[in-house]
């Protein structure tokens, strides 16, 4: 036990205390200007998506960045090519908020509270001419917003209107692709036959060829600012073809999301040449993508990408980490890296890895632990992976979410149909490219329906019950739309269920984005609890 009794000692004589996760403290944030003195990037990471915690102390810190460090640019784990909406709304054109907040990002994060908040900052720093420099969003993933999240059509459309507007006539041979890229997803892709699927990756790339070579002459006929956004999307195009393609090879599948962790460290560096010399920026996404450490099997993350990239020491890597998984009061298991980590006393703090130089400390710090992914363990090497941690003790809950598909009309269900929802269903597959082990708890009570991701196939707590990436791990009622159709009122999906001709209900269809979004079928495998 002494390398781990060394380094928790470390880490209790080093730790930054951060009194709140979203109040401003600049004096509590001020080593930072050492530790990430030469970073032009700061990776932001979490272990959990969509937890109000780390979304508000990302804010935090960017605004710390921004009149602190001179950071000027936000990049977001959300797709490129709808988030040139967010990107022009921050930069002080009149857009219907509600239109950027579903539609300039990926609904995953653009309904919380705290990331509205982060843009309207942005935007009002902007509008009030607070610096030197504007502030600038971008969404630096490669997909779409809606679309079920892994398709190539906004890409592909945002090239093609350009094209319409410069070459209206050549523009018109992209009709297939379009079509293609607006109904085959990754998935609806590896179903194509081999022609269409080489046609695919063709047209594409015939698409960022034209852009590409008439840039001079088409930039006249609209602006340089015109031109580099279609050009970028026209290129991402093309990344989304590669990426289909690799899902598509027999024995690829996994390593396929390599193409997607490339694309977002590429973009990532693209904003920094398209922000020009010195910029620096806040690169926000999951611990899972912002980790420069190689794992076995072959998977490499956007941190990995990056540091080959850019010169050493320019890529600040700081993760989140947090006592409590979003399984209500689950402590964290012996020898886990948040089980060392909440050893500190304080609540939330910051802790810069770099500093640790007693063997014994280091000797655990830089070997392999339990850590968590979402909601359950992998191991991991959090000194090959990263460089700071933020840590915080609090319960994670979901963020606040803001956006309503349907306002405020009041939709009505029939309690006696409700109560034959009940029950445990494990979705079918998710949008990731990998099997997962996903279930989901419909439970009647208090008149309604409520849903949960605690249990497993046999009706009892299980660890392994869900990644907490498709739905809430924790109770969260499900509001009726009229029919069978209802959605979470704290998530940003829906759900369908299916009664059989009896009249009995035993499968659901699960939508990620409202309607619109990519359809999930889940299978009831156990009666409520």
């Amino acid at each position: 036990m002494k390398p781990f009794n060394s380094f928790v000692e470390w880490a209790k004589a080093n730790a930054h205390p951060v009194s709140s996760a979203s109040e401003d403290n600049a004096e509590e944030l001020s080593f930072l200007k050492s530790a990430l003195a030469d970073a032009r990037v700061v990776s932001l990471g979490e272990f959990q998506h969509y937890t109000g915690v780390f979304n508000a102390f990302h804010f935090k810190l960017f605004r710390y960045l921004v009149e602190n460090l001179g950071f000027t640019a936000f990049a977001f784990e959300t797709p490129f090519a709808d988030a040139a909406l967010a990107y022009r709304y921050v930069a002080g054109e009149d857009i219907p908020e509600d239109k950027v907040f579903c539609y300039g990002m990926s609904p995953m994060f653009g309904g919380w509270k705290e990331t509205q908040d982060l843009l309207r900052w942005m935007r009002e720093y902007n509008l009030s001419n607070k610096g030197e420099k504007p502030l600038h969003f971008y969404g630096v993933d490669i997909g779409s917003a809606a679309y079920g999240g892994n398709s190539a059509y906004p890409a592909v459309k945002a090239a093609l209107d350009y094209l319409a507007a410069v070459d209206p006539g050549y523009s018109h041979g992209f009709a297939w692709l379009l079509e293609t890229a607006e109904t085959q997803d990754l998935f609806g892709f590896k179903a194509l036959n081999p022609e269409s699927q080489k046609r695919f990756l063709w047209e594409a790339t015939r698409l960022y060829n034209r852009i590409s070579y008439m840039g001079p002459h088409d930039a006249a006929l609209t602006s340089a600012e015109a031109y580099q956004w279609a050009l970028r999307s026209a290129y991402l195009a093309v990344f989304s073809a590669r990426w289909f393609a690799g899902y598509a090879e027999a024995g690829c599948e996994d390593l396929s999301d390599n193409i997607r962790e490339l694309c977002m460290a590429e973009n990532i560096n693209w904003v920094l040449e398209r922000e020009g010399p010195g910029a620096r920026l806040v690169y926000h996404s999951h611990n899972q993508h912002i980790s420069r450490e190689r794992r076995m099997g072959g998977y490499l993350q956007t941190g990995v990408f990056l540091d080959s990239l850019l010169p050493k020491g320019m890529v600040k890597a700081v993760a989140g980490m947090g006592r409590y998984s979003m399984r209500p009061g689950e402590e964290p298991i012996p020898d886990s890296i948040p089980y060392a980590l909440a050893q500190v006393e304080a609540p939330n703090y910051l802790l810069d890895l770099r500093q640790c130089k007693d063997p014994d400390a280091l000797q655990w710090l830089n070997s392999s632990h339990p850590d968590r992914t979402n909601a359950n363990y992998t191991a991991s090497n959090i000194f090959q992976g990263y460089d700071l941690v933020f840590f915080t003790k609090e319960p994670l809950r979901l963020a606040t979410m803001c956006y309503r598909p349907f306002g405020n009309k009041d939709f009505q269900a029939e309690p006696s149909f409700m109560k034959k929802c009940a029950g445990i269903y494990r979705l079918e597959r998710t949008w990731l490219p990998t099997p997962v082990e996903d279930y989901i708890t419909v439970e009647w009570k208090q008149g309604g329906l409520f849903t949960h991701g605690l249990y497993g196939p046999n009706g009892k707590i299980y660890s392994n019950s869900t990644t907490a990436e498709h739905f809430p791990v924790y109770e969260s009622r499900l509001l009726p739309l009229g029919g069978a159709r209802f959605y979470w009122e704290n998530y940003f999906g829906f759900v369908e269920f299916q009664p059989d001709p009896n009249g009995e209900v035993n499968r659901l269809v699960f939508h990620y984005y409202y309607f619109g979004g990519d359809e999930i079928s889940a299978a009831r495998v156990f009666p409520a609890p």
